[in-house]
């Protein structure tokens, strides 16, 4: 998936914004121990976003993803919940050498998952550029292919599918992305592990470092691509905790949000994470007569591997949901202004977010998200939507909202907490929760 400002406005612009239902109270919950994070409670949030980024690099099933699990669990614990564990089997490498060598120009790669290795001495061919246009007609066979990508905040290499099984079709030794964003840096893509083995070295050459092997591949120079390193499979762990009053009914309250991803994961998970927990603490003091389920996936960056496995087994069925918010990536990271070198960080929300909800949802998520970038023109949830939500979406949740973007360094190594904006955080917690109160409040329709 690439997102790009335009897309996400025309979606917006797209969707039937009518009406407004009555509104709920928005006042915030006290809570004297801190478990119930308040209207203004920045520092919370903050701290909570700290926790997370200090977990380190957060690959499934890693040491970070292990670390911010248990994190997770003592949180939900303390707040009342009965917490459990269900586990996936996902793919890993541990990097030993990942370069690319022409000329006496040397630059550090980003292997592409599922990563096929090559020997220790490399592959050695002349080098050849492709873009969207031009791969077609490009004969190359016996070469190391880069791939030239269109500028986007790019995320998935889903969208490459076609693309990169054709230059494997037709003889490339290795494929090279530069995958143009805007800060200039390697960009990780998401793998679908069933679909992206191309049984071909892919790696990811930060657009930085490209211009030199840009034009080598003008001549068709030879270059030595190296990929080596340690790899295979091991489990990973998804949160699932619940919180329900004897006196529960009328569906359960859904709340989940994605805890994995390639590097740090800062400004992409960060924020979903902080909003989670606070939801999470306040749906406990709250003192409802409701089932509430909060979900934690890994697995994210493999197709939404967590979700999927989540579906097919804890999750409660679109039947036995009143509504499934899912607090997906750029929640709340930095604005950073444009064309400057380095970027220059500002004091605001990225607003390259997009709020996505189910239709009868829509006017009261208009009047509740006003004032907030990105997220108060809110799209009708259908297959427009990208991520985790899209798999709700697919297995026919009705009334479900969702927050899914890519911030300037989203799937960057440089994702750290400069790219964290707690700042933002209240005022998506105040909406998310007025949108709680204001299902539980209302009655179910035939329609929903």
């Amino acid at each position: 998936m690439q997102y790009n400002r335009r897309s996400l406005f025309l979606h917006a612009m797209a969707a039937g914004l009518c009406g407004c239902a009555p509104g709920m109270r928005l006042s915030p919950r006290a809570n004297d121990s801190g478990n119930a994070a308040g209207a203004n409670d920045v520092a919370q949030f903050r701290a909570d976003i700290e926790t997370y980024a200090g977990a380190g690099i957060k690959a499934a099933g890693g040491p970070g993803d292990r670390a911010v699990d248990h994190w997770l669990e003592r949180e939900l614990q303390a707040a009342g919940y009965q917490v459990g564990w269900h586990s996936i089997d996902v793919p890993f490498f541990t990097t030993r050498q990942a370069s690319l060598r022409c000329a006496g120009d040397v630059a550090a790669l980003l292997p592409q998952a599922v990563v096929t290795t090559t020997a220790e001495a490399g592959i050695t061919a002349p080098l050849i550029r492709v873009d969207r246009q031009n791969y077609a007609a490009a004969n190359v066979a016996g070469a190391l292919v880069l791939v030239d990508l269109p500028a986007a905040r790019w995320s998935s290499i889903a969208p490459l599918h076609a693309i990169l099984r054709h230059l494997a079709a037709q003889g490339a030794l290795a494929l090279i992305l530069i995958t143009n964003g805007p800060t200039g840096g390697a960009i990780a893509l998401n793998a679908d592990v069933g679909e992206q083995n191309l049984r071909r070295p892919v790696a990811v050459l930060a657009p930085r470092d490209a211009a030199p092997f840009l034009l080598a591949a003008e001549r068709h120079f030879p270059a030595t691509l190296t990929l080596t390193g340690e790899g295979g499979t091991r489990p990973a762990y998804s949160l699932s905790a619940r919180h329900r009053d004897a006196r529960a009914s009328g569906g359960a309250i859904a709340i989940s949000t994605p805890k994995s991803g390639w590097f740090d994961c800062v400004g992409e998970r960060g924020g979903g994470i902080a909003l989670w927990l606070a939801l999470a603490r306040w749906a406990a003091a709250e003192g409802w007569a409701r089932d509430f389920r909060f979900f934690a996936n890994s697995g994210h960056e493999y197709g939404n591997a967590g979700m999927q496995h989540l579906l097919q087994t804890d999750a409660p069925s679109p039947a036995e949901t009143r509504l499934w918010i899912h607090l997906g990536a750029n929640v709340a990271a930095r604005d950073w202004r444009d064309g400057t070198t380095p970027l220059q960080p500002l004091d605001a929300v990225d607003p390259l977010r997009t709020l996505a909800v189910g239709e009868t949802l829509l006017p009261e998520a208009r009047r509740l998200f006003v004032g907030q970038p990105g997220l108060d023109t809110p799209i009708i949830a259908d297959a427009r939507v990208a991520g985790e939500l899209h798999e709700l979406v697919a297995a026919g949740y009705p009334r479900v909202a969702g927050i899914f973007g890519a911030h300037h360094f989203h799937h960057l190594a440089e994702d750290d907490m400069r790219c964290a904006y707690p700042a933002a955080l209240p005022q998506v917690f105040a909406a998310m929760r007025g949108l709680i109160e204001q299902v539980v409040a209302s009655p179910l329709s035939h329609t929903d």
